[in-house]
C-alpha cells in the first residue's frame, strides 16, 4: 500500500483502523507490544494534529504545518510495522489483512538475490537521545544517482548494541568491539527511507552505540554487514 499517496482522510482512516484491530488481535497474531509501542506515541500525535485541522475556521497555517510533521513521522513507522508485522505475519491470512484496512498483495514475486554491496552509512545526533541514520548506495555503484537504494533491495537494517565505555582504537580491547558481530546486537531497526529515526531512552545519554547496517532484498534476503560504526548518544 502507497501511504504516500493517500488523502489525509484516508492515511488516519488506515492507520487508525489497522492500530485498533492489531491491539485487539496482537496475542492472536503474535505482534510484540514493542512494535505496537514504536507507532502508539506517533499515532497519538497524528490524531490531536490532525483534528485541529479538521476546524477549517481556526485552523492556521501552523497548524496545517504541524500536522504535515505528524504525518511524515507517522507514515514510514508504520509503514515499517504493516511491512514486518502484517505483510510477513504467517499467523495473518487474507482476510485478516483485509480486516486491518489493508490492501492485498499480489502473491507474484519479483525475484531479487542477496544484495551484492553494502550500505554508506551517516548518522547524525539528534536531540531527545536519538540519531538520524542517512545510507546511500556506495560510489560507483549501479543507479547510485537515481536511488537511495541499489536495484532489488527493499530497506535497510540497522542493528545496534549499547555500551558503556567509548571504543578506543589505542587499545587492543576497545578496539575489539568494532569488530563485533553485529548479529548479536540487540536492538533491531528497519527502514525503507532516509534517513531512519533510532531512538533511545532518557538514561543511555552519555553512552556508547555500535551500530552496523545491511540491505535487505525484496525477497527478505539479507546482504552482508558493513562495517562496524560508534556514535555518542546525547
Amino acid at each position: 500500500m502507497a501511504l504516500t499517496k493517500l488523502t489525509d482522510a484516508d492515511f488516519d482512516k488506515v492507520v487508525n483502523n489497522c492500530m485498533k484491530q492489531v491491539n485487539l488481535k496482537k496475542v492472536a497474531w503474535s505482534i510484540p507490544q514493542i512494535q505496537i509501542d514504536l507507532v502508539t506515541p506517533l499515532l497519538g500525535i497524528w490524531n490531536t494534529r490532525y483534528a485541529v485541522t479538521q476546524n477549517k475556521k481556526l485552523a492556521n497555517s501552523a497548524d496545517r504545518e504541524a500536522k504535515v510533521q505528524a504525518r511524515n513521522k507517522l507514515s514510514p513507522v508504520f509503514g515499517d510495522f504493516i511491512e514486518v508485522n502484517i505483510y510477513r505475519n504467517r499467523k495473518m491470512d487474507d482476510a485478516a489483512i483485509i480486516s486491518c484496512n489493508l490492501e492485498l498483495r499480489s502473491k507474484t514475486l519479483t525475484r531479487a538475490g542477496k544484495p551484492k554491496t553494502t550500505p554508506q552509512m551517516e548518522y547524525k545526533r539528534v536531540q531527545a537521545h536519538g540519531l538520524l541514520a542517512y545510507y546511500k548506495q556506495a560510489q560507483g555503484e549501479d543507479g547510485t544517482s537515481k536511488r537511495g537504494k541499489p536495484k532489488g533491495v527493499g530497506r535497510i537494517e540497522i542493528n545496534c548494541k549499547l555500551l558503556d565505555l567509548k571504543p578506543n582504537s589505542e587499545t587492543k580491547t576497545n578496539d575489539d568491539l568494532l569488530h563485533a558481530n553485529p548479529d548479536d546486537f540487540t536492538k533491531h531497526i528497519s527502514g525503507t527511507v532516509s534517513p531512519v529515526e533510532i531512538s533511545f531512552l532518557p538514561g543511555d545519554a552519555g553512552k556508547t552505540v555500535l551500530l552496523a547496517a545491511r540491505w535487505i532484498s525484496t525477497n527478505n534476503i539479507s546482504g552482508d554487514w558493513g562495517k562496524v560504526e560508534w556514535m555518542m548518544i546525547m
